[in-house]
């Protein structure tokens, strides 16, 4: 049975090296609807998004060139299609999802832009010598080709609006507030903090008593969202995330909330150099995390 499936995968892997994506892709005799329903110009050296009139359910081995007008003389482009949106369900207008603000700057919709919505682009290259686009690289995650051809991208809620009110403007004054680099703490010791719950009435112990053990429900279940937020931030959004974690022996149960005593500050913000602002902390085991994390 194993020799068997091996043979099988040789075999695969020989037909993808042979004919490239063309195996995979929609066979050549089925007739793709090319007609353009909508257009994104991203940048001069990106590819232009399209969205096809006719629902895609897959991509095509190769589109030709003379139905593609709308895209221009561009040697690269994106069909965009929603992957994962219900067979019966219309796609929204590509406009509606995305719009160019300015060379190598576009916004974005907010649920496409922080929550897994499965718009993909399939990849196509130009191939005058054939008259086709020739596919290159099937279903690329669409923030994954912005972070990749180096746009900048503005999370709004409505594109539209967006780009009628050319929200580069706002883009340039909002980015003093907004960084591509971060740091966070792991919760692998999260747990009730005694000393802090003192004067606290926002606090209160879980059933279980101390949550810190490593087989607690609310541990894991914290963990989980935590993992889950991370790989929203590296994958989705393109921040780079600097990871620490902490234990019980450090004795520092709130040490997940590290912007509590300090906080970073450019120097356009300053007016002079960027600045380290620290903030004093009124317990002792909060106090603690300040001392662990100086050199």
């Amino acid at each position: 049975m194993r020799s068997s499936c091996c043979k099988r995968l040789r075999s695969i892997a020989i037909l993808y090296t042979g004919v490239g994506y063309k195996g995979f892709a929609s066979a050549p005799a089925v007739r793709v609807e090319t007609a353009v329903a909508d257009t994104v110009h991203l940048a001069k050296t990106a590819p232009v998004l399209v969205q096809l009139s006719e629902r895609q359910w897959g991509a095509s081995a190769t589109l030709p060139l003379d139905t593609l007008q709308e895209a221009g003389s561009s040697g690269r482009i994106g069909v965009v299609r929603d992957a994962f949106t219900p067979f019966n369900a219309r796609e929204y207008p590509l406009h509606t999802t995305i719009a160019s603000l300015a060379e190598g700057q576009v916004a974005v919709h907010s649920a496409a832009a922080f929550e897994p919505q499965g718009i993909v682009v399939d990849e196509y290259v130009r191939d005058s010598a054939r008259g086709v686009y020739r596919l290159t690289n099937i279903a690329t995650d669409l923030l994954r080709l912005l972070r990749r051809e180096g746009i900048k991208v503005c999370a709004v809620p409505d594109v539209t609006v967006a780009a009628k009110q050319n929200s580069v403007k706002a883009m340039q004054r909002g980015s003093r507030q907004c960084t591509n680099e971060v740091l966070m703490v792991a919760p692998t010791a999260f747990g009730f903090n005694d000393q802090t719950a003192q004067d606290n009435s926002f606090m209160h112990a879980s059933r279980e008593g101390g949550s810190t053990e490593a087989g607690s429900d609310v541990t894991q279940h914290v963990l989980r969202e935590f993992s889950g937020l991370y790989r929203e931030l590296t994958e989705n959004a393109g921040v780079q995330v600097k990871l620490f974690q902490h234990t019980l022996e450090h004795g520092t149960p709130d040490a997940v909330f590290p912007n509590n005593w300090f906080s970073t500050h450019p120097a356009s913000e300053t007016g002079q150099e960027s600045a380290l602002v620290l903030y004093p902390m009124k317990t002792k085991n909060r106090q603690a995390e300040h001392i662990l994390a100086s050199p």
